[in-house]
């Protein structure tokens, strides 16, 4: 299952099998994944199930987690450290641009990211001098300076 960075939370899924008759049931999940959280996997776990129609205690239930992947680009504060993550191999170019509260430009940093398929690339932006309450944009260009789209 995957979702974009600073999406709500997906409504997760779930297959049972083994069930008998008319037999019904829905899971209960639980995800540390919020709308705020930075790009990367996350673990699905089911927790509890219900049955709509059916016993419970008739049946022996094995969970199974499943996988959250976040795709797009995140910038964390503490660690000054912006996330790109994807689904597809890709070149880009990474923009990291900093304005100030007021909106004049702070800063910006520019890196060449060779993307692999499901895993995380880390650019370190410490160099740019951001303030508490400066706001962070995250481009990414091709070499045709065209938008490069990295999420599902």
């Amino acid at each position: 299952m995957s979702t974009n960075v600073n999406s709500v939370v997906p409504a997760y899924k779930f297959t049972s099998s083994g069930l008998i008759g008319d037999d019904e049931l829905d899971t209960i999940f639980s995800c540390e994944y919020t709308k705020d959280s930075d790009v990367g996997t996350y673990v699905i776990t089911p927790t509890d199930c219900t049955f709509t129609s059916g016993v419970k205690n008739n049946y022996n239930i094995e969970y199974v987690n499943g996988t959250l992947s976040v795709y797009g680009s995140s910038y964390n504060k503490a660690s000054k450290t912006v996330k790109i993550y994807s689904n597809h191999d890709t070149d880009v170019d990474c923009y990291v641009v900093s304005y100030a509260e007021n909106g004049t430009l702070d800063g910006i940093k520019k890196e060449h990211c060779s993307l692999k398929a499901d895993k995380i690339s880390t650019i370190d932006i410490s160099s740019l001098k951001i303030s508490e309450n400066d706001s962070i944009k995250i481009f990414l260009w091709d070499n045709n300076l065209t938008p490069v789209e990295i999420t599902n």
